[in-house]
């Protein structure tokens, strides 16, 4: 089967939304040292040469340079005032996996062939390393009863795990998972993820913060905002869950919801949904008819392999994980 990115809008890349920003400067600099060096040099030669043919090989090389110029960081200033991540996405379903169905999903990671998997519930909390084909949990660590896990991220060895309303996210050793350290921070914790320099974590709102994984501070937040497709108004996106970094985009779950978010990380902005309600397992469709908030059963975990572009999806207590490879991603036009 395969899926195609559900869009909330239609979006349009610019053709020609130029940021001069990028190249003016150099062209100036150019511009002005060409425009000294003539002086000087007209100075010197206007009493020994022919001052109509100096002055016009002088305004020829300028001319060069200043082309030059443009074609050196022209093409660099349209590539990033472009929009670089894919308003079009299709992936296709490969395979499906045995899941531990008493696994209350809160995150999910692919690491060297495994995935890492944080489950929740007060009492109930672990930490597990998982075989993907099999869904055998090699390796798992509770967590004391009154704390509820959340999201996870792995940077290096260190495995980063939320917890919900206690405020601690704990660090582990990957390769023993024993706790090495914890961090407090206030507020809620739902998913985690990370870009390859910052630690990204989401708390139920609209708000994602991107935080240094050092000390657990935060650097920066951005507001999530989608489109609405028949008023066109922009409105916040909350309920961000769990979160995944997926090719330059921040892919999050939409709580009590089947669909997943594509995230620009930089503006915030909403690219597109998936839409997953195909894949919810027989035995948790009867949930699709509740009332928001009364869903137990959803949709929540993404992993991603990023060497053979495989995306792993499950959702709390499915007895299924999905492969998912990325078939195209390409701008539309």
């Amino acid at each position: 089967m395969r899926l195609f990115t559900r869009y909330s809008r239609v979006q349009k890349i610019p053709q020609n939304n130029y940021n001069f920003s990028e190249f003016v400067f150099p062209v100036i600099f150019v511009g002005l040292f060409t425009c000294v060096s003539v002086l000087i040099s007209l100075w010197y030669r206007v009493l020994i040469c022919d001052l109509y043919m100096y002055l016009m090989r002088r305004i020829f090389r300028c001319i060069c340079c200043i082309f030059l110029i443009f074609v050196l960081f022209f093409p660099t200033a349209v590539s990033c005032a472009q929009n670089p991540l894919a308003a079009r996405l299709e992936l296709r379903e490969v395979a499906r996996y045995p899941h531990d169905v008493e696994a209350f999903t809160q995150g999910l990671f692919y690491e060297a062939g495994f995935l890492y998997e944080s489950t929740g519930e007060y009492k109930f909390s672990t930490l597990r390393q998982v075989e993907i084909k099999t869904g055998k949990v090699i390796r798992k660590v509770r967590l004391p009863d009154k704390y509820f896990a959340e999201g996870m991220h792995i940077i290096g060895n260190k495995i980063y795990q939320l917890t919900w309303q206690a405020g601690y996210c704990f660090i582990y050793d990957k390769s023993t998972l024993k706790m090495i350290g914890q961090f407090q921070y206030k507020g809620e914790g739902w998913g985690l993820t990370g870009d390859g320099k910052y630690l990204i974590m989401s708390n139920g709102s609209d708000q994602l913060n991107f935080i240094e994984p050092s000390n657990f501070k935060s650097v920066r937040k951005i507001s999530v905002k989608d489109v609405d497709a028949k008023t066109k108004k922009s409105f916040p996106l909350r309920n961000l869950n769990e979160l995944e970094y997926i090719n330059g985009e921040i892919w999050a779950n939409i709580w009590q919801s089947t669909q997943i978010a594509r995230i620009n990380p930089v503006t915030g902005e909403v690219i597109g949904r998936i839409e997953f309600s195909a894949f919810v397992p027989t035995e948790n469709r009867n949930e699709l008819s509740l009332r928001w908030g009364e869903r137990r059963s959803v949709l929540n975990g993404i992993a991603f392999d990023p060497q053979n572009k495989r995306i792993y999806i499950t959702g709390k207590n499915w007895k299924i994980i999905y492969e998912f490879e990325i078939v195209s991603d390409v701008l539309q036009k």
